[in-house]
């Protein structure tokens, strides 16, 4: 058996997507119950609340025991967790450096519903997310392409806000700023965001859908 400093020297190259790919490809042409957000869900669950049983990730995951049982069994495989009778699944080393990769370019905000404006109140519930210099991004895609992208994904609605020297802004009107909506800076704020940051305001029936809308979108671009 590899030991996992061989193993996570073959796969520190991978893209995140890559790997996520093959955790979730069909098998003898059977296609799994879950998808691309069920496992970065159970990565980044595994990160903050690991070591846990199967019956504890299925609760997390919404998905039946039979199939977090699969999506173990795969993960495993990749070397990306590891299992034990009594602790339960824990993710190994290269498992965390997965993670780590995410957080490098990702802050999970909290509700913003009772923060913004009534006029930014798109929908009646908000959450905000934080993109590490993604400003960048919208130099290969359009704002209006990424909104779009995020609604694709049962989003209801999209703000897309970037920071520049201090400030934050919502494209292309530069006097759509925090000045104008406090809310922004209050955002800005509880999400740490810095100068080239894009901050992503999604608004959605629940929290998970705003997240799996915004992480399946990093991914269908390439970001992760």
């Amino acid at each position: 058996m590899l030991n996992e400093t061989k193993v996570h020297a073959m796969h520190i190259n991978s893209t995140l997507k890559d790997v996520i790919i093959k955790v979730i490809s069909p098998i003898k042409g059977v296609k799994p119950a879950f998808n691309e957000y069920h496992v970065l869900k159970a990565l980044l669950v595994l990160y903050e609340k690991g070591p846990l049983g199967r019956q504890l990730l299925s609760r997390y995951l919404g998905l039946s025991t039979t199939s977090v049982r699969t999506l173990v069994n795969r993960l495993k495989k990749l070397n990306i967790i590891e299992t034990d009778p009594v602790a339960g699944c824990i993710l190994t080393v290269y498992g965390q450096s997965l993670v780590e990769r995410i957080q490098k370019l990702v802050v999970f905000g909290k509700d913003a519903s009772d923060i913004l404006e009534k006029n930014l109140l798109l929908y009646n519930k908000a959450y905000s997310f934080l993109l590490r210099k993604g400003l960048e991004l919208l130099k290969q895609f359009s704002v209006s392409y990424l909104r779009d992208t995020i609604i694709k994904y049962k989003a209801k609605a999209v703000i897309i806000a970037y920071v520049q020297d201090d400030k934050v802004y919502i494209p292309p009107y530069r006097d759509l700023n925090e000045d104008l909506f406090p809310s922004l800076k209050k955002i800005k704020n509880l999400l740490a965001a810095q100068n080239l940051d894009i901050i992503v305001i999604i608004f959605a029936e629940d929290e998970k859908t705003a997240e799996e809308a915004f992480l399946l979108t990093l991914l269908e671009l390439n970001v992760l």
